[in-house]
């Protein structure tokens, strides 16, 4: 008896008090401060992991490139796969546990097929850009570029009404001097090699500017799209995205290969070869002076899915 009196809250305590208060108003027992140090700590811990997961992610494709370099499409055509199969297991498991409903799966058809195509075309001008010798932090930096794209592109789209303040096209400036700077830095080291590798290291970054293009039209469809439909459950606008990601990805193989210097008469057969490759470890026919090491591009790739 002792014991429990000693623990049982006094009613004439400053603490019981308050909370009875709060509780008999129905109010939060947390303050307002409170609720928005927890948001702003459970935002910079998905921060971290964003960026570690995009860090991991570009590293293991860099060294799946290395390993095997010939087979850009096949890279394109495996990330929409992996995006069909992982999406629906998400969607479907949160309708079996009650997350979400029917209605939330429902978009109209060209939102994610415009979105889809978007990404294709960054994904395929990225992997041909990014392939061979070309080194990571050049692309790193490249990638960048959507910074600016991005700014642009929200400021034309009416629903989503940004403005942009001088510190905002400061910072930007900056980016991009830093993005000229660092390229140059990176592509003075193809310059001492030979002239057709220089001019190879120049048209490949180039690539990858351009892949910042779709991939930030895709970043202001989404945020436009979702803004003006907060109902939707984004993981199943991914799951359609897949889905139309794949035939697109079929249609723009020859598009690929011509952009990676693969004979149209080889294209599908580059395509079957490199899912061959990345999925399954196994070295096909090369020619003669071409190393390609498919195990260990396996392997990176399906370290990838981990960072995915």
């Amino acid at each position: 008896v002792r014991l429990q009196d000693s623990v049982r809250p006094n009613k004439h305590s400053h603490c019981f008090r308050h909370c009875t208060t709060k509780m008999g108003r129905n109010e939060p027992l947390l303050d307002q401060s409170q609720v928005s140090h927890g948001t702003s700590i459970l935002k910079c811990s998905w921060l971290g992991i964003f960026l570690l997961g995009t860090l991991g992610s570009e590293i293991c494709v860099k060294h799946v490139q290395l390993a095997a370099a010939k087979y850009p499409m096949a890279l394109v055509f495996l990330m929409g796969l992996t995006g069909l199969i992982a999406y629906p297991v998400v969607v479907v498991a949160a309708l079996t546990f009650g997350k979400m409903h029917c209605k939330q799966m429902m978009v109209e058809w060209y939102k994610p097929a415009m979105v889809g195509i978007c990404f294709v075309l960054h994904d395929m001008l990225l992997k041909v850009g990014g392939r061979g010798a070309l080194p990571g932090p050049l692309i790193l930096v490249c990638v960048k570029a959507v910074v600016p794209f991005s700014m642009v592109m929200s400021m034309s789209a009416r629903t989503l009404n940004y403005s942009y303040t001088i510190p905002h096209w400061a910072g930007m400036i900056i980016l991009m001097v830093g993005i000229l700077v660092t390229g140059l830095n990176q592509l003075n080291h193809f310059g001492h090699q030979n002239h057709a590798t220089f001019v190879q290291g120049i048209s490949q970054a180039m690539c990858i500017v351009a892949s910042t293009i779709p991939l930030a039209a895709s970043f202001v469809f989404l945020e436009k799209w979702l803004k003006g439909n907060p109902n939707m459950f984004p993981v199943a606008f991914w799951m359609w995205a897949c889905l139309f990601m794949l035939p697109v990805t079929l249609l723009m193989v020859p598009a690929g290969a011509a952009l990676a210097g693969v004979p149209f008469s080889n294209m599908w057969v580059n395509l079957a070869d490199g899912i061959s490759c990345y999925a399954m470890g196994t070295n096909p026919k090369s020619e003669p002076g071409e190393t390609v090491d498919c195990p260990t591009a396996c392997t990176f790739w399906w370290i990838w899915l981990v960072f995915a």
